[in-house]
């Protein structure tokens, strides 16, 4: 029987938000009686000390782990290496099972692995599909504020002209996709999902975790996702002055990432030393997790518009909760907060209207309650996570034929 190979780096039992996706659809794919294989690498994003096993069976799915060097992820060379050797031996794995009639889906973790994948999976006549969370190297580009990899970006997009499908979560890629000359009939946008199983919305004074967290009677921005960048948060920054003489505001962060530390320590110093930063929390916790902010921040870095959707914005509907979003006031996910009445778009650098935006959240709470009913019903409407699944099962059936 054709089995459906997927390709990235992290997996389950891994709770960043890139793997948790992966991991909630091998499972459903399984669950419905397809083969399903998953080549991955040993460490967690999350708890890199730890080192899993490089082979196991979980709910039905063969789980292959690759060996990458451990230690240096922290610096740019140490994930030049990481990434390197999880490419390179990512792909003898898959040349060495990749059948013809198999399908083979890979993820942007890297990006060169994506093209490396597509090379082998076609030699062995499989199908490819590409999943793509983040457009790269456009999305490095908007980093580090360069115009680089050329040579990369056409590799990319010689592999993804060829695959048998290309999905990615939002319109605006999709966009960008047809504007490199990619086929409009090999793109299909599959939006992303909350990954609890049950999140429910749970009004802030029955939820256990805000009082475990020390949150009751305060005001919680929240934010989920991983902390790579101090400058994506410089708006946040520069309102703490202000926001700090509002005694109840208290952001919190549920992640990890390079700058967390950084992130820490200037919003301390700023005077918002209240600020929370956690773990991503254990499935088991997330419906309640996800619920204990009473608004979140969703951060897109402008030019990132059109190269990826932030999973926060997710998880901000299924919760139930208003979106104060950063970044550029044109596009998507705007377009989303204006049409369903559930956020406010604030651009970067806008310190001032940032600040108007938090405040008026926090003093209107019928304001707040209604904007949060709004997001649950566009959650409810476009990106519940069965209906998700289902029409990702469709999308591969007919991959498969």
């Amino acid at each position: 029987m054709a089995r459906i190979i997927f390709i990235n780096r992290i997996f389950h039992p891994d709770q960043s938000e890139n793997s948790q996706l992966l991991t909630d659809l091998a499972f459903h794919l399984s669950v419905r009686g397809r083969h399903v294989n998953v080549i991955t690498a040993r460490y967690r994003d999350d708890d890199p000390m730890v080192v899993l096993p490089p082979y196991e069976l979980i709910k039905g799915v063969r789980v292959d782990r690759v060996w990458t060097p451990k230690l240096g992820r922290n610096t740019a060379l140490g994930r030049k290496l990481r990434n390197f050797f999880f490419r390179i031996n990512a792909a003898r794995l898959l040349s060495g099972i990749s059948q013809r009639g198999d399908v083979v889906v890979t993820l942007p973790d890297p990006v060169r692995a994506t093209v490396t994948a597509g090379f082998l999976g076609r030699l062995s006549r499989a199908r490819v599909v590409n999943w793509l969370q983040g457009i790269e190297p456009e999305l490095e580009n908007t980093r580090r504020g360069r115009n680089g990899g050329n040579r990369l970006r056409r590799k990319r997009n010689a592999a993804l002209g060829k695959a048998a499908l290309n999905l990615v979560p939002g319109e605006g890629m999709a966009a960008y996709l047809v504007g490199e000359g990619m086929d409009p009939g090999r793109i299909r946008v599959l939006p992303h999902w909350c990954r609890a199983e049950s999140v429910q919305p749970l009004p802030a004074a029955e939820n256990p975790l805000r009082r475990e967290w020390g949150m009751e009677g305060r005001f919680v921005l929240g934010h989920r996702g991983r902390l790579d960048r101090l400058d994506d948060f410089s708006t946040l920054l520069d309102a703490a002055a202000t926001l700090r003489n509002r005694g109840s505001f208290t952001p919190l962060f549920v992640g990890v990432g390079r700058a967390r530390d950084k992130l820490m320590a200037e919003l301390r110093g700023r005077g918002l030393a209240n600020a929370q930063f956690r773990p991503y929390q254990p499935r088991d916790r997330l419906a309640v997790s996800l619920s204990v902010p009473d608004a979140y921040l969703v951060v897109q870095r402008p030019g990132s518009d059109g190269l990826m959707m932030p999973g926060g914005f997710y998880d901000a509907l299924a919760a139930g909760r208003p979106v104060v979003y950063l970044g550029a006031t044109e596009g998507e996910i705007p377009g989303l907060l204006a049409e369903h009445r559930c956020g406010v778009a604030v651009a970067t650098g806008d310190t001032e209207g940032f600040v108007a935006a938090v405040a008026g959240l926090m003093t209107d709470p019928d304001a707040r309650r209604e904007m949060g009913e709004r997001a649950r019903a566009l959650h409810e409407a476009r990106f519940e996570r069965t209906a998700a699944l289902a029409a990702w099962s469709e999308a591969l059936d007919g991959v498969m034929g």
